[in-house]
């Protein structure tokens, strides 16, 4: 019924894609919860979902009210609601509560919980609904400006496995992938005045909430990208050529410093301050040495080195790690298969793409559109952040999912404006088909 009202407006196409995508996602929910349950035996996603029946035990027995929950943002030993952690089934989960990413996304489970008596599958639903919605803002925009290749963009956004299965359980994932493509879709909208504001605004506040409670890295990476966006889409409306050119290169000077500015300021906020660029590369170091430590080795068979402990190579070995492992031989379980099949199709494109149109042919096309060229930054930000900050392909695989649809985006529009075809291994999978 959402899903009628929300697509009462786009065409027949879009139609087809999202209830493709929302098909998708539902048996991926199904998957998701068999894995964890029966392969996994608990996770992440199972630890969320005992602490939504612990705060609905609390609101149960008037420990705390709803208003109480909403206005928390951690459980703290002096609340009511640190007992019902610290007594539930698996003993340590007042730990993980203590935290705010950690107990926000229960806090959402328990209010939608109602409306599903508590089921798991159910609350399920709702996460990957919103995480489906987001990608509906991204693909939106993009196939209005490319509609020579939607088939592309709906692939990127609604069809990749990887990003339809991590986004489709209660994790932090589900939340923030869709808060990234409703805060990059409305703020753009806003920026070209389509649709309604109040609505934007709305979208905005929570993605913002989602992103800078949950995963503030990511809203760090978008900040720049978007700051760079509106400045250079200003510049285009200008229709002078010469002066056009001129002034879209004043912009884009004055959009990436305002950005790195933004992020510095950003950043002196103490929720965010681990981000800072002065202490980013001390952080990424401390964090690699946990993952190759001796014991982290014992503990997942999944673990990666970057390759180098050159500060100089953290950013490009964290992009290639990020967007293109692991590699085939460093598949160590059946699960990965996908994750490496995944990253060959990007490796693929990317080889391709650079083949056809040079390097500075790339970066040219880029520069020419502004909506490529923000993939191309925030792809990279986010990329880089990601491979660097983990060293385990199992957590590498959920954090990249918000940067996966850009990335091939950033790919499939370059080629269309050059009118390249993809290459034949590619259009054999049915959506990416040229005629």
């Amino acid at each position: 019924m959402i899903s009628k009202v929300y697509l009462k407006n786009q065409d027949a196409l879009t139609q087809k894609y999202f209830k493709q995508g929302l098909l998708l996602r539902i048996l991926m929910i199904v998957l998701f919860t068999a894995i964890m349950q029966y392969y996994y035996k608990g996770g992440d996603s199972y630890r969320y979902y005992v602490s939504i029946m612990d705060m609905r035990s609390a609101l149960s027995d008037g420990a705390i009210s709803y208003f109480d929950l909403l206005g928390m943002k951690r459980s703290t030993p002096s609340d009511l609601l640190f007992p019902y952690f610290e007594m539930d089934e698996l003993g340590e989960n007042h730990y993980y509560m203590m935290t705010a990413p950690n107990f926000t996304v229960p806090k959402i489970g328990a209010l939608m919980s109602y409306a599903f008596f508590g089921s798991y599958l159910g609350i399920a639903l709702i996460f990957s609904f919103y995480s489906l919605l987001g990608a509906l803002e991204i693909y939106k925009i993009f196939a209005r400006a490319f509609p020579n290749v939607r088939n592309h963009i709906a692939f990127a956004c609604f069809f990749v496995p990887t990003v339809a299965f991590w986004s489709s359980g209660i994790l932090k994932d589900s939340l923030t992938f869709g808060a990234t493509g409703f805060l990059f879709a409305s703020l753009y909208n806003i920026f070209q005045r389509r649709g309604s504001l109040f609505g934007a605004i709305l979208a905005i506040i929570l993605a913002i909430y989602l992103l800078y409670t949950i995963k503030p890295y990511i809203l760090l990476a978008l900040v720049p990208a978007m700051v760079v966006l509106l400045f250079i889409q200003f510049g285009t409306k200008v229709r002078t050529p010469a002066v056009r050119g001129l002034l879209i290169f004043f912009l884009l000077v004055i959009g990436g410093v305002t950005g790195f500015l933004l992020y510095q300021n950003l950043t002196t906020d103490t929720a965010l301050e681990r981000y800072n660029t002065e202490v980013i590369l001390q952080s990424i170091e401390q964090q690699r040495d946990v993952y190759d430590s001796e014991a982290m080795q014992r503990r997942s068979g999944s673990s990666f080195s970057l390759g180098s402990d050159s500060p100089a190579l953290f950013l490009p070995l964290g992009l290639i790690a990020a967007y293109f492992r692991p590699f085939p031989w460093e598949a160590s379980s059946a699960i990965m298969i996908l994750n490496v099949l995944e990253s060959l199709l990007c490796l693929i494109l990317f080889v391709f793409t650079i083949w056809k149109t040079g390097f500075l042919g790339f970066i040219r096309i880029a520069f020419s559109n502004p909506l490529i060229f923000f993939c191309l930054i925030f792809a990279c930000l986010f990329g880089a952040a990601v491979g660097t900050s983990t060293g385990n392909f199992g957590s590498l695989v959920r954090y990249k999912i918000p940067g996966i649809p850009f990335f091939l985006i950033l790919f499939f529009t370059v080629l269309a404006t050059k009118d390249i075809r993809l290459p034949k291994i590619l259009q054999k999978l049915k959506i990416l088909k040229q005629k």
